[in-house]
């Protein structure tokens, strides 16, 4: 595991995970919230954001969490590691509605400086529908891909506890990948 992506709905734990598996592995970890967001929530441009993101993936160890479609697959291509945050949208809302709480008028650590935590009706929506409307597309990307690349699926946040305490932070031997 030296190129891992980690993938999953808002609020199930993607950052918070990166940064512990980095600090235990000794990887960078880059967030694309952090990349896509300028001060004001402005977005960069898409190919600005794709050239950022080859550069990232073109190093050799590196930890990279966030969704963005438009880009999966550039670092899809890149990685040996993908770790598939799928938690029930209550404890994604749940979390969300936490950190909102937690980051009231300040930006939290994965985001970019003058990016002060909000929600929004649009957010919330995307948040149920991601297991009917995300989900499935990202099953299907996990299930076709090469033999070489660990996929990790957690569940719930039990899982994860048990993934970060094993001795080299994944199973010693990886269960096959189940939808």
């Amino acid at each position: 595991m030296q190129r891992i992506i980690i993938i999953g709905n808002a609020g199930s734990g993607k950052s918070t995970l990166a940064i512990k598996l980095g600090k235990k592995l000794n990887l960078s970890v880059h967030h694309l919230d952090r990349i896509f967001w300028t001060p004001g929530w402005v977005s960069i441009p898409r190919e600005q954001f794709a050239a950022l993101q080859a550069d990232l993936v073109a190093g050799e160890r590196w930890i990279i969490d966030g969704n963005y479609k438009s880009t999966l697959d550039l670092r899809l291509a890149a990685c040996d590691t993908v770790i598939f945050m799928d938690m029930p949208r209550l404890v994604c809302l749940w979390n969300v509605l936490k950190r909102r709480v937690m980051y009231h008028g300040k930006t939290r650590p994965d985001l970019s400086p003058e990016c002060p935590e909000k929600i929004d009706l649009e957010f919330l929506r995307w948040i149920w529908h991601f297991k009917r409307d995300i989900r499935p597309g990202i099953v299907q990307k996990l299930a076709t891909l090469g033999l070489g690349i660990l996929r990790i699926h957690l569940r719930s946040r039990r899982e994860v506890q048990r993934f970060l305490e094993s001795p080299d932070a994944a199973p010693a031997q990886p269960p096959p990948y189940q939808p």
